[in-house]
């Protein structure tokens, strides 16, 4: 008796000399002893004595695992799936993938796709700001409303500007974004970057929550430009195909120039005290 067909592995039922899936022969007599051994078998599991090789069925080999397997690499942003309902939940969802896990949604994430959703991306945090101080914008609304005449003219007013925020936060993140990008791509190039503008422009964007750390007290003035580096560091190497060392020079620019500036500021006011001096 045997459990599996000795040709396709599948499994054997009880007694059963030819197999159900591939149909082909599994059992054959031993020429010694005439009990039921496998196709395959070198030797009989009763008497022990050897089968001739001409009794023995072919083994087939096995097929050639592939060197390469292909997985699932299609550009992939949780903020640029509709299928996914909620705003709210694509945008956390889509930061918590940038900061934590920064190397995996830099090396799904696409380099084209167009300029909107990256910008609406990098908006959408404004515009959860302007959302959390609405109720601060209600208590000034009512205690407007306890003052005397023209309170309803200043009601008007003060929502006006309020709703006139959203469109205005918009055209000022859009505008730095573009801006920042222009600022980046210059020395990207430079430096051997292989992306498009487009590439460098959702670099900016999609990397731009890291700027929500500036809201943590004292810490976040250390996190957000350190998290802004590495950030921007595999962005670079995924979306411009730059190595390891030219990615992290570029991503390290913004601090060289600063120290390259507070040096020169530092020699400059040394200059001036030592004619001073004299």
């Amino acid at each position: 008796m045997i459990f599996h067909c000795p040709h396709c592995r599948a499994r054997a039922e009880r007694n059963r000399r030819v197999c159900t899936e591939c149909g082909r022969t599994m059992i054959r007599r031993c020429p010694t002893c005439a009990e039921d051994i496998s196709v395959r078998a070198a030797l009989c599991k009763y008497c022990g004595e050897p089968v001739p090789p001409e009794l023995q069925a072919p083994v087939r080999p096995a097929p050639a695992k592939p060197d390469i397997v292909f997985v699932d690499e299609r550009p992939y942003v949780r903020w640029e799936d509709a299928a996914i309902r909620g705003v709210f939940r694509r945008w956390w969802s889509t930061w918590a993938e940038t900061i934590f896990h920064p190397a995996r949604f830099w090396k799904r994430a696409p380099v084209e796709g167009g300029h909107l959703k990256p910008i609406t991306f990098a908006w959408f945090q404004a515009a959860q700001m302007l959302m959390v101080a609405l109720p601060f914008l209600i208590l000034a609304g009512a205690a407007c409303a306890s003052c005397g005449e023209g309170r309803w003219a200043g009601l008007a007013a003060l929502g006006g500007f309020y709703l006139m925020l959203y469109p205005l936060s918009f055209a000022v993140v859009a505008l730095g974004a573009y801006a920042t990008a222009i600022l980046w791509h210059v020395p990207l190039k430079l430096l051997g970057g292989r992306g498009r503008f487009q590439a460098t422009f959702r670099t900016v964007a999609y990397n731009s929550g890291a700027d929500l750390l500036w809201l943590i007290p004292l810490a976040g003035a250390v996190l957000a430009p350190v998290m802004k580096t590495i950030l921007n560091y595999q962005a670079f190497r995924a979306a411009h195909g730059m190595s390891s060392g030219r990615a992290l020079f570029a991503a390290l620019l913004p601090c060289l120039l600063g120290a390259l500036v507070l040096v020169a500021i530092v020699v400059a006011s040394a200059a001036g005290e030592m004619r001073l001096s004299t």
